[in-house]
């Protein structure tokens, strides 16, 4: 009986090292135009087209509003993200509302987000 409560013990720490973090590393992309032709106009100018919010495995996070890449942190509850980024041109603290896995939604701006499953741009947070 006791090797079977070890055997107990063992698994509930293997899932305790997962809680509060994502099992893999996240990138969400919110467009700020509307259509293809805003954006490329955009871009002659210098603007991006798209805002960027990466989550890392390992708790780390970085998001990109302007041409800042705001580095931070984050915590994970069921269908809630908590994320800091002290300083820089995002908000100290965002709370992103997961809608399964294919958006969230920020509380600071209501936005959007898109998870991206093939990222062609990230804050490179995650390395």
């Amino acid at each position: 009986d006791d090797d079977s409560a070890d055997d107990d013990d063992a698994s509930d720490d293997d899932d305790a090292s997962d809680v509060g973090l994502f099992g893999e590393d996240r990138v969400y992309v919110h467009s700020v135009y509307d259509t293809e032709q805003e954006c490329e106009d955009a871009m002659d100018v210098g603007l991006n087209c798209y805002q960027v919010v990466e989550f890392c495995a390992d708790g780390e996070a970085a998001i990109m509003l302007t041409d800042i890449i705001n580095p931070g942190t984050y915590t994970l509850e069921p269908n809630e993200v908590t994320a800091s980024f002290p300083g820089g041109d995002a908000p100290d603290t965002m709370v992103f509302t997961l809608d399964g896995d294919v958006s969230a939604t920020d509380d600071a701006f209501g936005y959007t987000w898109f998870l991206d499953d093939d990222p062609t741009f990230s804050p490179a947070a995650c390395q």
